[in-house]
């Protein structure tokens, strides 16, 4: 698996899987997984992952909406 894009501190993984039809895109923020987009569904669908330390993550809206548009263009 490569990392398709950088996106300030987010990387952007497109990944296939022998359990799944379609690619799907892993998202990172500092090397910790934090979401995955998938197309198994009729629309995509998102995974939020909770962070390894800590409760919850917090990221300019700006930043996530560009982070999720690139992987979904990734997908495409």
């Amino acid at each position: 698996m490569k990392i398709y894009k950088t996106v300030k501190k987010f990387s952007i993984k497109i990944a296939s899987d022998a359990s799944r039809e379609k690619v799907f895109a892993e998202i990172y923020y500092n090397e910790e997984e934090w979401a995955e987009i998938s197309q198994e569904e009729e629309k995509p669908l998102i995974a939020c992952f909770p962070p390894i330390h800590g409760k919850y993550w917090e990221f300019p809206l700006d930043e996530v909406l560009e982070v999720i548009d690139e992987a979904k263009k990734g997908l495409l």
